[in-house]
């Protein structure tokens, strides 16, 4: 191990003095780091508690040790409210203060895309513009069933569920083909698997009469009313009847205080992610 180290080191120095550097450069970059090699710090401020003498004393200490820059996040950790509501009038003007004062001292701020350290949300995104999640309610029919078919509601979060699709098909004959389906699309936490082999073991061959041929479905999206009113009638035999549709996931960005607190945007949405950056960054930057 001491001769390979050896060998790097020589080929290091080697391709120094090549490139016409002296060879010392090395040591006294390790002894007098460049600007560009300081270190950042996580800054959290609590719940709103800032003050231009609090910034300007974190910031100067920063500097004092050679720190280069901060990622600021602000968080609710229990702390008494303070007076700088996170985005509001005061809070802005404490970021503006403390984005003068680092570039009076020769230092760098990043800042999270919300409050709290983790997410993309706030209180500005409305249900439509967040996270969404593929929801569905099933119903059995057969040509007893005289239409109206009244579809049961999928689940709706936060009062937001907008329809994708109706489709129909024969009733398959067996329940389920993949064991802990709802943890494995996420729709239920589950922690860690821990038995990867046994995985494998849901992906078998389909017993027969489990597997619903394409042409067999039936879209019948245009047949359905607002309320959920299905004007179709079953040919015979058994029917599976299935209404897709879409709502929030509910998830909020965290731990935030409660003036930055809100529904994390839809990441997949262009619109929803522009319309987040303009109501905090774009403000900022501003």
């Amino acid at each position: 191990m001491k001769n390979r180290l050896s060998a790097y080191l020589c080929q290091l120095c080697l391709l120094l003095a090549a490139s016409g550097a002296p060879v010392d450069s090395l040591e006294s970059s390790f002894q007098h780091p460049p600007a560009s090699a300081r270190p950042w710090v996580y800054w959290f401020p609590l719940s709103g508690n800032l003050t231009r003498a609090g910034i300007t004393a974190d910031l100067e200490a920063m500097a004092r040790v050679g720190i280069g820059g901060v990622l600021y996040m602000e968080v609710d950790q229990g702390a008494p409210l303070g007076a700088a509501d996170f985005a509001g009038p005061l809070w802005m003007d404490m970021f503006s203060h403390a984005c003068r004062e680092a570039k009076r001292l020769g230092l760098e701020i990043n800042f999270n895309n919300d409050a709290g350290w983790n997410g993309s949300g706030g209180p500005w995104i409305r249900p439509e513009m967040s996270m969404q999640k593929v929801v569905w309610s099933e119903m059995l029919a057969t040509d007893s069933n005289r239409p109206p078919l009244a579809l049961p509601q999928p689940l709706t979060t936060n009062a937001f569920y907008p329809d994708i699709a109706v489709l129909a098909m024969p009733e398959p004959k067996v329940e389920s083909l993949v064991s802990s389906f709802v943890i494995k699309a996420s729709s239920q936490p589950a922690g860690i698997i821990k038995d990867i082999p046994s995985l494998a073991a849901d992906f078998k061959e389909a017993p027969a009469g489990s597997v619903i041929a394409r042409d067999q479905v039936i879209d019948l999206t245009a047949r359905m009313d607002r309320e959920g009113h299905l004007n179709w009638a079953p040919p015979s035999g058994q029917w599976l009847v299935m209404r897709f549709g879409h709502t929030t996931t509910d998830k909020e960005n965290k731990p935030a205080p409660a003036s930055g607190r809100g529904l994390e945007c839809d990441k997949l949405s262009a619109a929803a992610t522009a319309f987040h950056f303009n109501q905090l960054m774009g403000k900022l930057v501003e």
